[in-house]
């Protein structure tokens, strides 16, 4: 959704909880107002898709978010924390360590343990042949690299964003330069477009998707994370 730009007054606020934002802000500061003091304060469950390729902004959000009443996780974090549950992911690890990811690992269990409302991948994909191939989190083949998440996973997200009154969809879920590896994404997407409630976008990759599928949203924007980081309430 594009919208106009104009300034906000805190009285203003309650009137915008009936519907959908129709601001674009003028100020890191009164977005942030909005987004802590009256939004996800009132509005559940609140949703926080995390994904993507930056470790550092998906713990420092898993850390921060606890009011998050749900966070769904996918891309190199999801793969992190099934290494942090015990799982043997295969030649994933692998591709972690080249990563660096690796050294966040001690970091992702201590998170888990603290934050009870994080819900980890049940399966991941991997391509053969061209085709997509789902394996769950208990079976990986050794030498196979994932870059999606799986059918079940998909369908259990999908419904989590379908109920939720808040959705801040965070980065992608798989790795989406590649067509085949796509799919998880853009079905968590079409259901984030099919809820009528309060969603957000943050992240370049997700943004391009959404507008790619024109999906509609109440606010897309690079002060959007900064407001996510930061709620003195807590």
């Amino acid at each position: 959704m594009r919208c106009d730009r104009r300034s906000l007054k805190r009285e203003d606020s309650k009137q915008l909880n009936k519907r959908s934002l129709s601001f674009v802000f003028e100020t890191t500061d009164v977005l942030r107002m909005y987004v802590d003091y009256e939004l996800f304060a009132n509005n559940h469950p609140f949703v926080l898709i995390l994904g993507g390729e930056d470790i550092k902004r998906s713990l420092y959000l898993l850390r921060t978010r606890k009011d998050a009443d749900i966070i769904l996780i996918g891309g190199l974090i999801g793969k992190l924390g099934l290494i942090a549950k015990g799982h043997d992911i295969g030649s994933d690890k692998s591709l972690l360590e080249k990563k660096g990811v690796l050294e966040f690992l001690t970091e992702i269990k201590y998170v888990l343990k603290d934050n009870k409302n994080i819900i980890l991948p049940l399966d991941l994909c991997y391509e053969e042949n061209g085709q997509r191939c789902n394996v769950t989190v208990f079976e990986f083949p050794a030498k196979k690299i994932t870059g999606d998440i799986g059918e079940r996973t998909i369908a259990q997200y999908k419904n989590v964003v379908l109920n939720a009154k808040v959705t801040v969809f965070s980065d992608v879920l798989g790795d989406v330069n590649k067509n085949i590896f796509q799919k998880g994404t853009f079905d968590v997407l079409n259901a984030f477009n099919q809820n009528r409630n309060f969603k957000f976008i943050c992240g370049e990759k997700i943004s391009k998707m959404a507008e790619y599928k024109k999906i509609k949203y109440d606010f897309s924007g690079s002060d959007l994370p900064v407001a996510l980081l930061n709620n003195p309430k807590r």
